[in-house]
């Protein structure tokens, strides 16, 4: 059996995280989860990836550095940044940064379908 499509998850609360692979389970892409920039490089590397959604912080960088390492791998693959602040200056931050877009916690099933119907339909259009 092949493999799924992958979606890069870096999500540190647990509920939210539950939210994120369910919906991408149901929606037939692979919930891959990394919590540090030097796994989501490999990953990068490893496998095809479509999206990736990451926390503000991670424990070795931030948003910023995670939209770098995208950046750098050649792909054109949206990231989307989820914060537990719906705070307007962390939105712009990471819109300024060049994230495709923002989900503030908690995770509402609705705006997660939103976001990502867009951001891979997106990433599909790129890859052709």
């Amino acid at each position: 059996m092949g493999r799924r499509t992958a979606v890069l998850i870096a999500c540190f609360d647990p509920q939210n995280r539950r939210t994120l692979v369910q919906w991408l389970g149901e929606h037939s892409l692979e919930p891959i989860l990394f919590a540090t920039l030097v796994e989501l490089r490999e990953l990068l590397r490893e496998r095809p990836v479509v999206l990736v959604l990451c926390e503000p912080q991670l424990a070795d960088g931030d948003f910023r550095d995670v939209l770098e390492v995208v950046a750098r791998s050649e792909r054109r693959i949206p990231v989307v940044v989820t914060s537990p602040k719906s705070e307007t200056q962390e939105y712009l931050a990471a819109m300024q940064a060049g994230a495709f877009d923002f989900l503030p916690y908690p995770i509402r099933p609705r705006d997660l379908e939103w976001v990502l119907s867009n951001a891979l339909h997106r990433s599909m259009a790129a890859a052709s």
